[in-house]
């Protein structure tokens, strides 16, 4: 992505028409549904190191689609955790380093001339709006944004788009202006959160990096986490090497993770997701 051709599109693009081209009520538009950042390999060892770091510097966003979640950080710390909805197996979220260029507030919906929005119509700000309340714009046609939907939210319901509950939307939105928009008063911050129904843009001054990864198996504290393939694109064989490549980053030692302890846990959750605690897994940890 180069910076300023995104700047400058986020300039050009007027508020109908990307907003026409962007998401629907159940699901949101990707325009196609093989237009990702980089492919999911079969094999996990494939996937690509996290090219984003939590720094000093500014709010980083973390998504892990198959979590169905995303993890803001502010500098070094994670500050807030918020369940997302994501695209469908027909229109899935790309994966990539993004970042957001702009936020609508109270956006309009124009339905976009597709089969599946056919029989959408014109809707103005309000509780039925697709878009929700706000939504941050982090790709061309890509947003993360609010939904009347919340049964959606933890699901992949959209056409690509990354869905938060209203009030998650809102709070994430304000939490990004702090940073982002430092011309922008904090009181009118909170007067746009609070006031509903007039459309605003706002484009960022300084845009906050999105990271969207597709990990099956993290360690998280003192857990091992293996969530589904959403989007069954890795081998059936695939949660063992992704389990124990997840396990090394986080010991920093392949040699003292025991792998046919955590063959065995795999093999015991019939390929279901599971949690289990990662000390029993580590041979210099085991009891």
């Amino acid at each position: 992505m180069v910076r300023a051709g995104m700047k400058m599109l986020a300039l050009l693009v007027p508020l109908a028409v990307s907003a026409s081209l962007a998401c629907r009520p159940a699901r949101c538009w990707s325009g196609s549904a093989e237009f990702t950042a980089y492919e999911v390999s079969a094999d996990s060892s494939a996937l690509p190191a996290s090219p984003l770091a939590p720094t000093q510097a500014g709010p980083l966003i973390k998504i892990n689609l198959p979590a169905y979640q995303l993890d803001l950080f502010e500098g070094v710390d994670l500050v807030r955790r918020y369940r997302v909805a994501i695209g469908d197996t027909a229109y899935p979220t790309p994966i990539g380093t993004f970042e957001i260029t702009h936020i609508d507030w109270d956006p309009w919906w124009v339905p976009p001339q597709s089969e599946w929005a056919r029989k959408d119509t014109i809707m103005p700000p309000g509780p039925r709006n697709p878009m929700g309340r706000v939504r941050l714009a982090f790709r061309e046609l890509y947003f993360i944004h609010g939904t009347p939907e919340p049964r959606s939210v933890g699901s992949a319901a959209s056409h690509g788009c990354v869905r938060l509950y209203n009030a998650d939307a809102v709070d994430l939105a304000k939490r990004v202006l702090r940073y982002a928009a430092p011309s922008v008063p904090e009181g009118e911050i909170d007067s746009l959160a609070a006031r509903r129904g007039k459309t605003r843009t706002i484009q960022l001054e300084r845009f906050v990096p999105v990271e969207i990864r597709y990990d099956i198996a993290v360690v998280e504290g003192e857990k091992l986490i293996v969530y589904p393939d959403v989007y069954r694109r890795l081998a059936s064989d695939a949660v063992l090497p992704a389990a124990l490549d997840a396990l090394e980053r986080a010991t920093g030692d392949s040699a003292a993770i025991d792998t046919a302890a955590v063959r065995a846990v795999i093999e015991q959750a019939g390929g279901k997701p599971f949690s289990t605690a990662a000390q029993n897994l580590w041979r210099s940890l085991r009891r």
